[in-house]
């Protein structure tokens, strides 16, 4: 398997620093370099893992337009400094809740589907998925995923047990989108809504269902329809 690899001297790997910066987490810092975006580690890694290097190389393969896996490895004096990756525009999840309509949020788990299933068939899981890697791209109704070096492949799982990995990670996601859409919500200690997580985590009911109930039951609270969640949380915070 060939790796497509970027060499760079120290001072352009300085430079590189200086480029506008996007945020920052964990593993480093991201910055935009021309259209599309460039992960720094940092500090950088004192050595460059034979192991590291291959997740990132099999990563390379992955092609899913929804995720910010690698595109190009970049090398210092042979230190595996960083990576290319797509550039999302959108609403970072974890600065700006998603406010709009239970039926936008059922069409988004629905589209997940197919991506949880091809993640699944290449036995890729998703760790680390939650709303601070998350980017909502309004005008396609659909969620970015960015941060994709917790993810794991190959941990000696069968595609099904990494589908059931998956679908239990990416309905974490859903449940935190509608605990910060929903603002109140997290602080109404009504054991129905407690009672209707445990059900998902379950298994019992898929997230679209639990989107359905919540949404009704939320309704039969307030007494009125309600579209969205900025509507909902608004409602929800009066009681």
């Amino acid at each position: 398997m060939q790796e497509k690899r970027i060499i760079v001297t120290k001072s352009e790997l300085d430079h590189l620093r200086t480029l506008p910066y996007l945020g920052e987490g964990e593993q480093g810092a991201v910055y935009r370099w021309d259209n599309q975006a460039l992960k720094l580690f940092n500090p950088p890694k004192k050595k460059s893992l034979k192991k590291d290097i291959q997740k990132y190389m099999v990563f390379q393969q992955v092609d899913m337009d929804d995720f910010s896996f690698p595109r190009q490895l970049l090398f210092c004096e042979d230190q595996f400094v960083g990576y290319t990756m797509a550039l999302f525009k959108g609403l970072d999840l974890s600065c700006q809740p998603f406010k709009g309509s239970f039926d936008d949020l059922k069409s988004i788990v629905l589209y997940n589907q197919k991506n949880i299933i091809d993640l699944s068939s290449q036995k890729i899981i998703a760790w680390d998925m939650d709303v601070q890697n998350a980017m909502y791209c309004e005008d396609e109704n659909k969620i970015k995923f960015m941060d994709t070096d917790y993810y794991m492949y190959d941990a000696g799982l069968s595609i099904d047990e990494c589908l059931e990995n998956n679908n239990n990670i990416f309905n974490f996601l859903y449940v935190n989108m509608l605990n910060d859409g929903l603002d109140a919500y997290s602080k109404y200690n009504n054991p129905i809504f407690s009672q209707i997580g445990s059900r998902l985590n379950r298994g019992i009911i898929t997230p679209v269902e639990y989107i359905d109930i919540l949404h009704s039951r939320i309704e039969n609270v307030v007494g009125h329809e309600i579209e969205t969640l900025e509507e909902g949380a608004k409602v929800l915070k009066k009681l």
